[in-house]
């Protein structure tokens, strides 16, 4: 995962949205590596190196169009990452590219404590 500042055309039109506040940093993990091929295709399917990561949306939740990454394939450039989220809702590299490296703030690593477990509650 990387906390990254978004590019700032992308940060502005974030912020005029309002799905940002100014100067907000984000965090995601890192979905593809210079040299690696991403897509949205024909039907709105994003892919990084062929596996299907979600959906790419037209439209935000107040109905205002999304950056639209034409269709076709991308390949990551030199110095750069692909920031992917998990939400199929998120605002990630399907709709703004790369991000150059030198945007990472900082990594974030999960650290569980020796002997923790897991307990499902139903």
């Amino acid at each position: 995962m990387a906390f990254f500042t978004v590019p700032e055309d992308m940060q502005a039109l974030a912020v005029e949205r309002g799905w940002l506040p100014k100067e907000t940093k984000m965090l995601k993990r890192i979905g593809g590596m210079t040299g690696d091929m991403y897509c949205v295709n024909r039907s709105r399917q994003f892919y990084v190196n062929d596996v299907y990561i979600g959906q790419a949306s037209l439209m935000d939740g107040k109905g205002q169009e999304m950056p639209d990454r034409s269709c076709g394939s991308h390949m990551v450039e030199d110095n750069c990452f692909l920031p992917v989220g998990d939400n199929p809702h998120s605002f990630d590299g399907r709709y703004y590219g790369t991000v150059p490296l030198e945007c990472i703030k900082n990594k974030a690593v999960l650290i569980l404590p020796t002997g923790w477990r897991c307990r499902l509650w139903r």
